[in-house]
Formats: structure tokens, sequence, C-alpha cells
């Protein structure tokens, strides 16, 4: 009985790996089974298609390998939580270094199955956001070109508000001046006009 039971579960087990692969085949998602001590034990068809590695490569290598060094901190700390049970199953935002030797944009979950006679270790998925980063990176750029220019333009109008309020002060100044020497000129010819009048009246 013992001995049939053992080889039911066995057979469960192969039919369950089966599936497991199966499904893997055809994500776009990246997979891979890492041990207790990030050790890569299983890698999807997809994982040497994002990194150009060959198929295989990666088998046997620590991930931390190929994690971007401002990265690592980061992963062993979601790591560390998985292994805890105490991540909050967010992705975590990594860069792996494909084969070129440029990085790839990763989100990144794990989840800890050592338990599933299945996988038997730590889960991890991937998706490749590179080309999202980038337009991200752009748009941030456009942003920031577009922040420049708003600022030069509107240093070049506080520059021309500056030089109106100093060509208005000058006029008013003016004005004032003119203002002053108008006064004096009527007052000049009111006095004209009395010394006039007096002649006129004396000669009469």
């Amino acid at each position: 009985v013992d001995i049939s039971k053992r080889k039911e579960t066995e057979e469960q087990l192969v039919v369950s790996e089966e599936k497991f692969r199966t499904i893997v085949q055809h994500l776009s998602d990246l997979i891979l089974i890492v041990n207790k001590n990030l050790t890569i034990v299983y890698e999807s068809p997809s994982v040497p298609t994002t990194f150009g590695y060959e198929p295989g490569y990666l088998i046997g290598k620590n991930a931390l390998e190929i994690i971007h060094p401002a990265d690592v901190e980061a992963a062993m700390k979601e790591f560390e939580n998985v292994l805890n049970k105490v991540n909050d199953f967010k992705p975590t935002e990594l860069r792996a270094r494909h084969a070129k030797g440029y990085w790839v944009y990763l989100e990144v979950l794990g989840d800890d199955l050592s338990d599933h006679p299945a996988i038997g270790g730590i889960l991890i998925t991937a998706r490749d956001i590179s080309e999202r980063k980038e337009n991200e990176m752009q748009l941030d750029l456009y942003r920031n070109h577009l922040e420049q220019l708003v600022k030069k333009r509107t240093e070049e109008i506080e520059l021309i508000n500056a030089e109106l309020v100093a060509i208005n002060e000058e006029l008013k100044a003016i004005n004032e001046e003119l203002a002053v020497k108008n006064e004096k000129l009527n007052d000049e010819i009111v006095k004209r006009d009395r010394k006039s009048t007096r002649l006129n009246s004396s000669h009469s």
C-alpha cells in the first residue's frame, strides 16, 4: 500500500512538474527558481531570450551576479522578506546585466515555494520594463527641457519688466522735473504780465 501511494505521489509530482513547465514555456514573463543561497536552479525559455545568454548559462550561478551593484542591497532585502514571508508582493525594480553588457530594467516578485513539490525553491517572476523606463526617462528629459525653457522665458520677462519699471521711474522723474519747470515758467509769465500791466498804467 505504501509503495503504491508513493508511486501515485511520484506520478502526481511528474504531472505537476510537466504542467508547470508547459505553462512557463508560453509565458513572456521571466521565471527563475533559486534556492535559499540564491543559486539559480531553473530558468524559463524567456530568460536567455531576454538576457542574450545561452540557454542554461545561468543555471548554477548566483542570481546576484547579474544584478546591478547599486541594486544588490534592495534585491537582498526583498529576498530576505520573501524567506521570512513578510514581503508585500509589490514588484521591486532591479537592473540585470545583459550578455552584451547593458542593463535590463525589471519588475521582480518573489515567492517562497520551497515546500511545493513541483517548485522546491523560491519562485522569482520578472517582467522586462526597459522600454517603459526608456519612455519615462525620455519624458523626464522633455519635461526638464520644458522647465528650463519656462525658467529662461520667465527670467527674460522679469528682466524686461525690471527695465520697464526703470523706464517708468525715469519718465516719472522727467515729468516731475518738467512740472516744476512749467510751474516756474508760469510764475515768471505771471510776474512779467503784472509788471507789464503796471508799466502800462504808469504811462497812461
